[in-house]
Order: C-alpha cells, then structure tokens, then sequence
C-alpha cells in the first residue's frame, strides 16, 4: 500500500495512524488516515515526473477541498462543504465579484490555511496552499507541475493509497 503524505525531507512512513485527535485554539478535530477514494482524491504519477512522487487530482464532483504543508508537501483533505472557513456564507458587504470579492476570497483561504492544525507527518503548522479541483498541489518532492495533459498522467488505484482527513469534532 502507498501512503501519501511522506515528503521527501523526512523519509517515508511505513504506516499511518487510524487518526489523531487535535485540541486547538478551544476546536476539537481529527486527523484520519481515509482511502483517497472515499474522498474523492484522485492519486497520480506525472509521466516522467514518477521519481518526484505522487500528485493528487480531485474528480469534478469531489467535496473535498486541501491545505498542503510547506514543508513536507503532506496535504491534508477536509470535506470543504462542512469546514467551518470554507463553507461561511459571504457576508452582505462584500460584492459578488470584481477586487472587493477577490480580496474576500484570498482572505478566506488564508483562514483556511491557518486554521489547519500542525502537519501530521512534519509537526509544523505551514500550510501555503490551497488544493481544490483547479488548484493542483505540488509533488510529494515539492516540484511544481506546470504543464500537464491527459495523456501524461498515470492514475495509482486510489483504494490503495491512505490520505490525511481533517474533521470537526
């Protein structure tokens, strides 16, 4: 079984734990080792990029939304629908588009980044990027994928691949 989340800077983990339980800032959380599937992750090596580690796509329906560590590119997954961040109702004041909703929007994900608790594989709390269906994380080496087609990527079995979940107590 591949397991996801073992950045390069620290080796990789034989296993990983059923879960963690988290206590910050007065939340409750845990961290749980889920099947890429059940989230809808899709894991995948980069045509010629095999060595650099996996990427992990999301299916168009997939509810999940990432943070990735900027230390050991481990993502951790949350269902973005129940996330306490990501699902806030815009406010009234802010617009529904131009400057004033993309100020509102970076605001939130950098909310989100930082309400993540510490990296289960690093212990550091660094999250710096938002993953979701258009937004690609970067390879378990932490390479930037720049240029990717159909035709360049090789789908893992998700069934066989373990992925960190975060959810609200």
């Amino acid at each position: 079984m591949e397991m996801a989340g073992t950045g390069s800077r620290h080796g990789s983990r034989s296993q990983m734990m059923g879960f963690l339980y988290i206590v910050k800032f007065g939340g409750q959380f845990f961290l749980k080792s889920r099947r890429a599937s059940e989230l809808g992750v899709m894991p995948a090596y980069i045509d010629g990029l095999e060595r650099k580690g996996l990427l992990y796509l999301l299916w168009a329906d997939s509810l999940s939304a990432g943070a990735q560590c900027g230390f050991c590119n481990t993502v951790i997954w949350v269902d973005a629908s129940e996330d306490l961040v990501l699902s806030e109702k815009k406010p009234d004041h802010v617009p529904s588009s131009g400057g004033g909703y993309k100020q509102y929007y970076n605001q939130k994900i950098t909310r989100f980044l930082e309400s993540v608790p510490p990296c289960p594989c690093c212990g550091r709390q660094e999250f710096d990027r938002f993953v979701n269906n258009v937004n690609f994380p970067r390879l378990e080496d932490g390479t930037v994928v720049t240029k990717l087609t159909p035709e360049s990527i090789k789908n893992v079995d998700p069934e066989k691949v373990d992925v960190w979940f975060l959810k609200n107590a």
